[in-house]
């Protein structure tokens, strides 16, 4: 099974690497790198979120074979993408899916 993996906002890919030995053998953690991050660093941000979706849809294509077994994690607004990804990638059917987030900031009273 292909474990595809989307990074925090302004975070990059090479935080699932160390997955790899955290995992079975039979999960291969696929990492995908935003545009302007980390081993995608010399490509330009995207214009927008659409632009995100469609380039991530296209790498995953070149990943996934129709009938792969496969989940997408993310974590924060990698969550998000992998929600917006699974429901558009139907040439492979719905995957699971895994989000993770953070508690949201807080507003903290001071007194002096």
């Amino acid at each position: 099974m292909k474990l595809l993996c989307l990074p925090h906002a302004g975070g990059t890919a090479s935080r699932y690497h160390r997955w790899t030995s955290l995992v079975p053998p039979h999960i291969d953690i696929v990492p995908l790198e935003l545009n302007g991050r980390g081993d995608r660093m010399s490509h330009g941000f995207y214009a927008s979120f659409a632009e995100a979706l469609d380039d991530l849809t296209r790498r995953a294509a070149s990943i996934l074979e129709p009938g792969d077994s496969f989940a997408i994690f993310g974590h924060s607004m990698g969550a998000y993408i992998a929600l917006e990804l699974e429901s558009a990638w139907s040439p492979w059917g719905p995957g699971p899916i895994g989000c993770s987030s953070r508690d949201g900031a807080r507003r903290r009273t001071t007194t002096f």
